[in-house]
């Protein structure tokens, strides 16, 4: 097997590549599908934050190509792709796709759809960015590992730790482009629920969908550690081009409560909270402070 990649890829130097990037040359662009697999990637075991060895040859192969390159992604999490991502004209993260994957790939790829997925969590620069890298692993091999973590997972511990990110939670693109306004936040109700509505805008020449996230924050201090936000509510809204609408959500009185150890029980800590919409963890548009 290796010889026959090393045959095919080649290195920077043979003309194996060279021909290859020529033979890539007389196309409109290229399509790259690469990542991992089940022979790579799967439960009880841990794959490495890097890609597969022959995928790394055929990246390396593609630096001779003067066409434009979209990427196309099969993996079930983040991996390393500073060496290769900002040679890319546009990416799709596929994950595991099943049966239709390639039909649904391609009618993103060629805008038969507009696609509107948005990340289920946070991709770091390097592993070593993650909030959990120190304490991941089990070095002395005795099946224990610390979870020092507590309640900054995800994107909360990103926003603690103040640590740039390659995409974050809730990220996602799309073929038009959406604009958010005109946010009106309730004074709590009787029973502890918050009304907030917006105005969501399709501002570009394409229908398609957007993820409205609502991020709740405390601004003052509290007399337990929080993150600076949570998601705790999303409405996914569709629209035609240059169409535009009022979108309602209802944060229930969970939003503003944390987990007391003492009492065993949730509880509310009052005082001011920061209510933030926007298209992800971090792209907030609009926010507002309220009374809580």
């Amino acid at each position: 097997m290796e010889e026959q990649e090393s045959a095919f890829y080649g290195n920077a130097k043979n003309d194996t590549q060279n021909k290859f990037a020529d033979y890539l040359n007389k196309g409109d662009l290229v399509i790259a599908c690469f990542g991992h697999s089940s022979d790579t990637e799967g439960e009880a075991s841990d794959r490495t934050f890097a890609l597969p060895e022959v995928d790394k040859k055929m990246l390396a192969s593609l630096s001779g190509c003067k066409k434009p390159i979209i990427g196309v992604v099969n993996a079930g999490g983040n991996i390393e792709m500073q060496g290769w991502v900002p040679t890319l004209k546009g990416l799709i993260w596929a994950f595991y796709g099943g049966q239709e994957a390639g039909t649904a790939v391609g009618e993103a790829l060629f805008g038969k759809i507009n696609p509107s997925g948005k990340l289920p969590m946070t991709f770091e620069k390097k592993w070593e960015d993650n909030p959990a890298y120190n304490s991941y692993y089990d070095p002395d091999g005795d099946k224990h590992v610390a979870y020092t973590e507590g309640i900054f997972i995800g994107y909360r511990g990103y926003d603690k730790l103040k640590r740039e990110v390659q995409y974050p939670f809730g990220y996602g693109l799309s073929y038009t482009t959406f604009k958010l306004s005109d946010l009106t936040v309730s004074k709590p109700n009787a029973d502890g629920t918050v009304e907030v509505t917006c105005r969501l805008a399709n501002t570009g020449k394409r229908d398609g969908a957007q993820v409205v996230q609502a991020y709740v924050g405390k601004t003052e201090s509290s007399p337990v550690e929080r993150p600076e936000k949570e998601l705790r509510k999303f409405e996914k809204v569709f629209l035609q081009a240059g169409e535009s609408t009022t979108v309602k959500m209802t944060l229930p009185k969970e939003s503003f409560m944390y987990f007391d150890v003492n009492s065993t029980q949730f509880v509310t800590d009052p005082g001011t909270y920061n209510i933030m919409l926007g298209f992800s963890s971090r792209d907030i548009k609009i926010q507002k402070n309220i009374q809580y």
